[in-house]
């Protein structure tokens, strides 16, 4: 909507005046709309409220049983969390320490894959790769909105199917490669630097092979020009629906499953002040890195990025499909990056030598729980949405 509306307005005078009015009147609409919304349990007991806390609580459950079942153990939780401070994140206790490098590693990887940043300045990415009106930079930013919706969608009916550690393989993977061969159509031109295509680097503006064909005829480049505009633009979808289906929501859900609850909410206050912070550094950095870099470095430096960011998804992400809180939790507890690391190379040695011992089963390859001690996603995570 918000690519739509920007849209129709990008060559009408002044008409950011009309983007940014019209943005205030889904503002005040979301707020509006916020005064219906019940107030959380959890803050409700905080402020010695249970009652108003049962009362919320049946509105959200089917029955008097879940609500009052449900306020125990909010009320337990919440006992336990002002007893541990923000000390006990960086403490081994519950293997508190290997959770926080997993939040924070994929908050890191969020911003260091590019996609936010790059969807922040589209216009002017979309410029780089040859859109070079501000009305085409525009419309092809709503064809990415699309993508993005229509992956997260997919994301969402697949990730209790597929897992999250597979979406997350898949997503880092198909980034890097959709970088990789942007960067290759982008590859800098041959065309000798003038005082009116130079910038103060030295370095051509704009210098791409789409726009500059060194001893070329009118009918040649534009021949050439839409392929390789076109190819670049679906590179830029793909990578865009990559990370949509992977870090993009399943960052978010891993989040809510790995931290135990009685310290859940300072876990992931820390986590997403860090993801913010990553991402104020990342979009501060791009235009002077692109400028003095070119698009192409650019993207070879996310899909660089991205490379490094499947290690540690392989390495250090746990899956976590199919299994309860209180499952993760226990798995957790014992887990640790070296321990894991030691026990795949172990693994790989005695399935080498064709020895009988038990082949190695970490909580990523671990077998999943009975059907019967299985929970939907939805019934998993009451909890940690409230």
């Amino acid at each position: 909507m918000a690519y739509f509306i920007n849209y129709l307005f990008i060559l009408i005078p002044h008409g950011w005046r009309f983007m940014f009015g019209i943005s205030a009147i889904f503002a005040f609409g979301q707020g509006f709309a916020l005064l219906f919304v019940p107030k959380s349990p959890r803050f409700l007991i905080i402020k010695n409220k249970p009652i108003e806390a049962l009362q919320v609580l049946r509105r959200l459950r089917s029955d008097e049983d879940s609500a009052n079942q449900e306020l125990s153990s909010l009320k337990h939780h919440l006992t336990s969390e002002q007893n541990l401070g923000w000390k006990e994140l960086c403490s081994q206790k519950n293997n508190l320490c290997y959770r926080l490098v997993i939040g924070l590693g994929l908050a890191f990887l969020q911003q260091a894959s590019g996609l936010p940043t790059i969807l922040y300045y589209a216009p002017v990415v979309l410029k780089q790769i040859g859109f070079y009106s501000n009305q085409s930079a525009t419309l092809a930013t709503i064809g990415a909105g699309v993508t993005k919706m229509v992956a997260v969608c997919i994301s969402l009916c697949a990730v209790d199917r597929i897992g999250r550690k597979k979406l997350l393989t898949i997503g880092t993977v198909l980034m890097a490669l959709c970088l990789f061969f942007a960067s290759a159509l982008n590859r800098p031109s041959s065309v000798p630097c003038q005082e009116d295509n130079c910038d103060n680097y030295g370095e051509i503006i704009n210098s791409t092979d789409n726009e500059y064909v060194s001893n070329a005829t009118t009918e040649q480049v534009s021949a050439s020009l839409p392929v390789s505009t076109c190819l670049s633009l679906v590179c830029m979808l793909c990578y865009i629906a990559a990370y949509s289906i992977s870090y993009g929501p399943v960052t978010w859900l891993l989040l809510s499953e790995i931290f135990p609850s009685s310290i859940k909410g300072r876990s992931i206050a820390l986590v997403v002040a860090a993801n913010w912070t990553f991402n104020l550094v990342f979009s501060f950095t791009f235009l002077d890195y692109l400028e003095r870099t070119g698009i192409m470095w650019t993207f070879i430096t996310y899909g660089t990025s991205c490379s490094i960011g499947l290690l540690f998804v392989l390495n250090v992400v746990p899956e976590t499909k199919g299994r309860t809180l209180e499952e993760i939790d226990n798995a957790l507890n014992k887990l640790s990056v070296l321990r894991e690391l030691k026990l795949r190379c172990a693994s790989s040695v005695c399935a080498d030598s064709g020895s009988s011992r038990a082949s190695y089963e970490p909580l990523s390859q671990g077998p999943l729980p009975e059907p019967a001690l299985r929970t939907s996603s939805a019934d998993s995570h009451t909890e940690s949405a409230i």
